[in-house]
């Protein structure tokens, strides 16, 4: 059972951060800002400075 709940808390998690990140995608396509320069800027970050949804 408490396996289970886990399970079911991080899918929950998980999809909350992947709604997260695609709004802020979002919000900066609708602010012209192209998405590999986006993407190439948020991956250019120190490690452990970025969320990124599929973290856990």
């Amino acid at each position: 059972m408490q396996s289970e709940t886990t399970t079911a808390i991080t899918a929950v998690k998980q999809d909350v951060r992947m709604r997260e990140w695609a709004e802020q995608l979002e919000a900066q396509q609708a602010n012209g800002v192209d998405t590999e320069q986006y993407l190439t800027e948020l991956f250019s970050q120190p490690a452990g400075t970025i969320s990124l949804p599929f973290n856990t």
